[in-house]
C-alpha cells in the first residue's frame, strides 16, 4: 500500500542521512534514547545516558541495538568512538538481568 511505501521511503532516507547501511532482514533503527529504552524495557538505560550527558544515540547504536535485541547476527563496522561498545552492552545487560 501507499502508506507502507511511504514509511519504507522515510526509513531509507533516515538511514541514508545517518549513513546506516543494512542488508537482509533488519529491524528498524531507533532514533532516540527514549525509543531505545522503551525497546529494551530499561529505566536504567535512561538514567545512565542522562548521567553521562549523551543527547542522542550514534548511528551505530541506532541500528545495532534493535539488531541485538532481535537476536540477529550482524557484522558492524564503524570507527573508534562510534558507540559500538554501548550498542552491544546495553541489550546484553538487559537480557542477562531478565535471565
Amino acid at each position: 500500500t501507499a502508506l507502507v511505501t511511504k514509511k519504507r521511503d522515510t526509513l531509507n532516507q533516515l538511514r541514508k542521512k545517518y549513513k546506516i547501511k543494512v542488508e537482509g532482514d533488519c529491524p528498524q533503527p531507533v532514533f532516540s534514547f527514549p525509543q531505545m529504552a522503551k525497546l529494551l524495557q530499561s529505566k536504567y538505560l535512561m538514567q545512565t545516558v542522562k548521567g553521562c550527558g549523551y543527547s542522542k544515540p550514534t548511528p551505530v547504536q541506532m541500528q545495532a541495538v534493535p539488531l541485538i535485541k532481535a537476536r540477529k547476527s550482524a557484522i558492524i563496522l564503524a570507527e573508534t568512538g562510534s558507540g559500538k561498545s554501548m550498542a552491544f552492552a546495553a541489550p546484553l545487560i538487559e537480557m542477562i538481568k531478565r535471565g
